[in-house]
């Protein structure tokens, strides 16, 4: 999935709640049934599984990545070490702090 922003694919503020979220993805899938418009629907998918409960939003919010190309292109070839997975994930946590700056 391409980096999309579940909160406006949803349509609701990034303070919503469970309920709200639930409410705002039945409203889309109706107006984006997976018959009629099938990759619509994939993204409402996408971003009602990122925000569907308050787990799942702390887990987009610490680990989403605005620049995900650059955080690929830092993986080492073949398999990553523990100590190369730590430092990506502090790449990844250092480029979303910049990012919201």
């Amino acid at each position: 999935m391409k980096s999309l922003d579940p909160y406006a694919v949803l349509k609701i503020g990034p303070d919503a709640g469970d309920e709200t979220i639930r409410r705002a993805y039945l409203d889309q899938v109706r107006r984006h049934p997976p018959e009629r418009e099938p990759e619509a629907f994939q993204q409402i998918q996408w971003a009602y599984e990122q925000i569907k409960d308050e787990r799942s939003r702390i887990h987009y919010q610490l680990f989403h990545v605005t620049e995900p190309e650059k955080i690929a292109a830092a993986l080492p070839a073949g398999r990553p070490s523990l100590a190369q997975l730590r430092a990506l994930l502090r790449d990844c946590a250092q480029v979303q702090e910049d990012g919201q700056s």
